[in-house]
């Protein structure tokens, strides 16, 4: 049952009013054939950024003017496919704090590579910019958890472009060339995750699908319980996501503000540099307000069952930064940004097509038109959004 690992079949029973999915002891769990088949499919996602990666850089030796579009290409594959370990049945068992710990260490420990390339330049902003990350990640776990991988990410990656653009427009003074444009691409998005949204309800798919569905929407008819409390945890998550993702590149603002006389390229890298360093600083804050709660007690860190699948995560994610950072850099805010957010297209084609969290061809078909009308928005909101 592809719906089982996305709702989480593994764990046990949880109180009917938690809001973190429940932790399982793993230990003794067994591998799967999912479980291999989903690392199976991460070795082919490290190869495809492997490649990606050494394509920006090399562009990016030789001054190429193709290192934006170079660079927009290796983020949408990035992002759209960090997170396909987290589907893992011992990650999607653990309480997201505890797989963030060793996320974060992935992602510290190969952003601060970039020190071979540029000098260290301290920052406060990055620790603000790694604080949004980390929260925002630790949404995003919950959100897979709770709605499903693709739905999850189609729905905080078309808030992360409506709240970048306010962002933009509002605090930063940045005028859209059309109003009016502007507008039709925010209506786009919103539209766009509706019909997400819909296509993820069950009310098109099989009759198992909608009945699953039911089990959220009328709650009054006894049905709740553990799915139903993911599931609604899973959408918050999937938004706040969003929110603090669609701030993200605040810290980063005012640090270019204080470097104006440099370079973008040495911006950049100072920027990924010291934003490495907050992540390191920052997530051990955050783990100890997170255990010093009293009324959830501290699980085991599982190292052997989370440290692999969370460092490589980190990798994955820390490679798709970087590509964002270049394509913003080479294309500009209001191209390059929303353009690399087109990745809800490759972690929907993750979803429906790999993981089978969207079943029954209507759903499958407005799933799929919907993604095809957030990148319209998203292109609309990089024409008219400058």
């Amino acid at each position: 049952n592809p719906r089982a690992g996305r709702s989480g079949a593994t764990r046990p029973p949880s109180d009917r009013t938690a809001i973190l999915p429940s932790f399982n002891n793993t230990q003794s769990m067994p591998p799967t054939d999912d479980s291999s088949r989903i690392w199976r499919a991460s070795i082919g996602v490290a190869a495809i950024n492997a490649a990606c990666l050494a394509g920006t850089l090399l562009c990016l030796q030789s001054a190429s003017e193709a290192t934006g579009w170079v660079s927009v290409a290796g983020a949408v594959w990035a992002f759209g496919s960090y997170g396909i370990l987290i589907k893992l049945p011992e990650v999607s068992a653990a309480d997201p704090p505890i797989f963030q710990l060793y996320f974060s260490a992935g992602v510290a420990s190969c952003s601060i590579l970039v020190l071979a390339l540029t000098p260290f330049s301290f920052s406060f902003w990055g620790f603000a910019g790694a604080s949004l990350w980390i929260s925002s990640m630790m949404c995003g776990k919950i959100g897979i958890d709770g709605i499903g991988y693709g739905v999850a990410v189609a729905t905080w990656g078309s808030t992360t472009m409506i709240v970048s653009f306010l962002w933009g427009t509002l605090v930063f003074a940045e005028r859209p060339s059309s109003v009016t444009g502007a507008v039709a691409a925010l209506c786009t998005l919103a539209a766009g995750v509706a019909g997400v949204a819909t296509a993820q309800s069950g009310s098109l798919g099989p009759p198992e699908a909608e009945a699953a569905a039911e089990a959220f929407l009328n709650p009054a008819e006894g049905r709740v319980g553990g799915a139903a409390a993911r599931a609604g945890a899973g959408w918050l998550g999937a938004l706040g996501c969003g929110l603090l993702n669609g701030s993200l590149m605040v810290p980063f603002h005012y640090f270019s503000e204080e470097r104006s006389g440099q370079d973008g390229a040495s911006v950049g890298m100072g920027y990924i540099a010291t934003f490495a360093t907050g992540v390191a600083a920052v997530q051990p804050i955050f783990f100890l307000l997170y255990a010093r709660v009293p009324f959830r007690p501290l699980p085991p860190l599982l190292c052997s069952e989370l440290a692999l699948p969370g460092l490589i995560t980190g990798v994955f994610w820390a490679i798709g930064n970087f590509e964002s950072t270049f394509a913003t850099l080479h294309l500009g805010q209001a191209v390059g940004y929303p353009l690399t957010q087109t990745c809800i297209v490759v972690a929907g084609l993750w979803g429906a097509l790999f993981f089978g969290e969207i079943r029954g061809a209507p759903s499958l078909l407005l799933f799929s038109v919907s993604v095809l009308v957030i990148i319209g928005g998203a292109v609309l909101l990089g024409m008219y959004g400058k």
